[in-house]
């Protein structure tokens, strides 16, 4: 069961977690000749243009150009030189094609940042350093694990040293920068270490735009909090624990609404919200609102065709106090020691308010048992998973095998799956049922999408969030045929996701992060 209703929360949370451990790479400013190579053509860079993955960025002579990644990490690509987005996300690679990069990292815990040039890498979690398409290495600060293109040989560089490739497979060992060295680095890279954008000289000018700026961004919170407010008043009379969640509204929180159809051809509201109870917890809350339903899935319905409001609700609570604002939280998180900022606790329930399936997980240390009585060797989430008040066993052995199918030969999105036999338990009754799922890519007009929708689109990336959506579908039965009794009361839990809240956060806040975070701290 955890696999089936955890696959169905990734559909939703990939969304959402996107905007934390996904790499947004923008260009923020360049001089000389910048072009951009995207969807398979060059074109002319300009600021704010955002770099996505397999996307290129090239200088030409006495040309140069500075990136943010995360609004917390910069990379200067020096003239006549050519990098390739090789990887975005937690793992994050650029490929240095030509010329030379230095890079100042700065990236939330788990994250990785690596540059591959012709004959060396470079890895790094955090620090600054200079690499050349030659394999030249010189690290300003922190440490680089650098190795040749093969991975065979490795060395540990701090700071204040370099090391470089012999051009035979073999790299050298670390050596001390001579103030030759250093004197040259000075001015190369003159200019490329000044984090700020560059405009006027003028002191005053700069404060007043850092002002101005500051102004806008608290004009926008504002903007949000009124329509968080707006969307709160509106469901209030559907969902309950609405009222105990929105009593405060602060900052970092986030709500935005969308209309669109579903896979059914239901007209459907869907209105997500990130809010924060308290300093050190995080709630996301996904209403899908329908005035009428007709159901055309994979599976039989037995549920009725009047309105409905289907909600997801995941609730993470951290053993640290977050941040007010989400434009520190990359720095906050990116500072802290390993293992000493985790996740207490977590809580997700899928519900059409009379049916519901829940998850709820504490954190457990290393050396404490597991649910099955076994020593845990890492820190982990345990959890415990219900429907509709019965729990699940974990334990339990089913003889027999899930039953699944996708558009994988057509390269249409959607899949369904019919799981083992389930031991359910409550009150010492047992019972034994079936879970169906389904989950469409769809887009605003309610039709499947196609895997060429994403590979063979010009559209930009936001754009194209913005337009399409997932559909999550669940129901329930005492057998594994369709004709078995639901044990659903109202048919279907059938959830409708967007994007939209990561791209909320994403164009108001991690755009301006690495701009305006002196200003707002």
């Amino acid at each position: 069961m955890k696999r089936i209703v955890i696959s169905m929360l990734l559909i939703v949370l990939s969304f959402l977690y996107c905007a934390l451990l996904s790499a947004d790479v923008k260009v923020v400013k360049f001089s000389g000749t910048v072009t951009i190579y995207k969807n398979s053509i060059w074109n002319n860079a300009n600021a704010g243009d955002i770099l996505g993955q397999q996307d290129k960025i090239k200088t030409g002579s006495a040309s140069r150009a500075e990136l943010l990644m995360d609004g917390t990490s910069r990379i200067w690509i020096n003239e006549n030189s050519e990098v390739e987005m090789n990887s975005l996300g937690a793992d994050n690679i650029f490929k240095l094609i030509l010329g030379k990069i230095r890079n100042r990292i700065k990236l939330a815990k788990g994250g990785k940042y690596t540059v591959k040039t012709p004959v060396s890498v470079c890895a790094v979690r955090g620090t600054e350093f200079i690499a050349d398409d030659k394999g030249d290495m010189y690290v300003l600060e922190g440490n680089v694990d650098y190795s040749n293109s093969d991975g065979s040989q490795h060395k540990d560089v701090g700071a204040g040293n370099g090391s470089g490739s012999d051009g035979k497979g073999g790299i050298s060992e670390p050596k001390p920068l001579t103030e030759e060295q250093k004197k040259s680095i000075d001015n190369e890279w003159s200019g490329f270490d000044d984090s700020g954008d560059k405009g006027s000289n003028d002191n005053t000018e700069k404060k007043e735009e850092k002002e101005a700026k500051k102004e806008i961004l608290k004009n926008e919170f504002q903007s949000l909090k009124q329509e968080l407010m707006e969307i709160v008043s509106n469901i209030k009379s559907d969902v309950e624990v609405t009222r105990e969640i929105t009593n405060e509204i602060k900052e970092a929180d986030f709500a935005t609404g969308r209309t669109l159809k579903d896979i059914h051809g239901n007209l459907v509201r869907v209105e997500q919200q990130l809010l924060r109870p308290d300093s050190q917890t995080l709630q996301f809350l996904n209403f899908t609102k329908r005035d009428s339903y007709v159901y055309n899935g994979k599976f039989k319905y037995d549920g009725t065709s009047g309105n409905r409001l289907d909600v997801l609700e995941t609730k993470i609570t951290f053993n640290k106090k977050l941040p007010e604002q989400i434009t520190e939280w990359p720095g906050f998180i990116s500072s802290q020691e390993n293992d000493t900022f985790y996740p207490q606790s977590m809580y997700v329930k899928f519900t059409n308010q009379t049916d519901k399936i829940e998850l709820i997980g504490e954190s457990r240390d290393a050396g404490q048992l597991d649910n099955d009585g076994k020593v845990l060797t890492d820190r982990t989430i345990v959890t415990n998973e219900y429907i509709n008040g019965w729990k699940f066993d974990p334990n339990y052995d089913a003889s027999d095998k899930a039953v699944t199918a996708d558009g994988e030969d057509t390269g249409d999105l959607w899949s369904t799956a019919i799981s083992p036999k389930i031991k359910i338990d409550k009150d010492g009754q047992t019972k034994y049922i079936y879970m169906f799922t389904e989950a469409y890519g769809i887009n605003n007009d309610g039709k499947l999408l196609k895997l060429d929708d994403f590979t063979s689109t010009s559209k930009d990336p936001f754009t194209l969030l913005k337009e399409v959506a997932a559909e999550g579908i669940i129901s329930a039965r005492e057998g594994n045929s369709i004709s078995a009794p639901s044990f659903f009361t109202k048919g279907n839990i059938d959830l409708v996701i967007t994007p939209d809240i990561v791209v909320a956060i994403a164009t108001k806040l991690a755009s301006q992060a690495g701009e305006i975070s002196d200003s707002i701290k």
